[in-house]
């Protein structure tokens, strides 16, 4: 019997902050970056203005009231498993769960999609492009 391929059609990589590299030279405050913030982690922020939490997106299977998870997300990119930002480990996860080949989503570009300067979203979807084909 010929072996069944496993395929996750909803996976999400967490971008790390080298994304956001440049950005802020060439759009100043206006542009998204990533900050740590001690109480929150590490946090993609726009015109100064904290938002999305990174080390959330790298909780799966963990409970986020426990305070050891909270723990994981305080530490950002940190705290995350290597596979949730590297192609390499992300490979190794991939036979632990099973999988044979994944369709990848963005995760931490979702905080970009509101930003109202169009040159600015193009640009950091340049970054994410390009870091995606590395």
């Amino acid at each position: 019997m010929a072996q069944k391929l496993c395929i996750s059609g909803d996976s999400h990589v967490v971008e790390p902050a080298e994304v956001f590299a440049g950005l802020e030279a060439r759009f100043g405050e206006a542009a998204p970056k990533i900050v740590h913030d001690p109480e929150r982690g590490d946090v993609l922020t726009v015109n100064g203005r904290g938002g999305l939490s990174v080390g959330r997106l790298g909780i799966a299977g963990h409970y986020v009231n426990d305070p050891a998870t909270q723990a994981m997300i305080r530490q950002g990119y940190a705290g995350m498993r290597p596979g949730v930002m590297d192609p390499i480990a992300r490979l190794k996860d991939q036979d632990i769960d099973g999988i044979n080949a994944e369709v990848i989503y963005p995760s931490v570009m979702f905080g970009v999609y509101g930003i109202p300067n169009a040159e600015i979203v193009a640009a950091t979807f340049r970054n994410y492009n390009d870091w995606t084909a590395n």
